[in-house]
């Protein structure tokens, strides 16, 4: 966990310069798209297997800050793990790697991304 100021610019970071914002090619991308009703907030999720592992993960969106940088920290923690382990993700979890003293309010969009993986790994039939 890191500190209110740490986290803080570590979600302007991931605002700004996103690592894993992009397209890919669907298929053999499974895609799923989740918004939020209350802000408009929107995340689409691309994942590529490689066997059963989340080889790629990426995602499109447009929305706050909050939702657009855990999108991207969301597709960081997919990468590279299993995929019932991947369906597994969930807001706590991007909380987790933030730093829940930095996000107290707004959850809804720190979801999105988690939301969205999930929708898209039960198309994969494996999770």
């Amino acid at each position: 966990m890191q500190d209110q100021q740490s986290a803080i610019e570590l979600l302007l970071d991931r605002y700004e310069d996103p690592s894993y914002r992009g397209v890919l090619p669907s298929p053999p991308a499974l895609t799923a798209t989740e918004t939020n009703p209350r802000c408009g907030d929107v995340v689409t999720v691309f994942v590529q297997l490689r066997g059963n592992v989340v080889h790629h993960a990426a995602f499109q969106g447009s929305g706050c800050t909050l939702s657009q940088a855990a999108a991207d920290i969301a597709m960081e923690l997919a990468e590279g793990r299993p995929v019932a382990e991947a369906a597994q993700l969930d807001a706590q979890t991007v909380l987790d790697r933030v730093g829940t003293r930095a996000i107290t309010t707004r959850h809804d969009c720190v979801a999105l991304a988690t939301r969205a993986l999930r929708r898209a790994l039960a198309g994969a039939g494996l999770g």
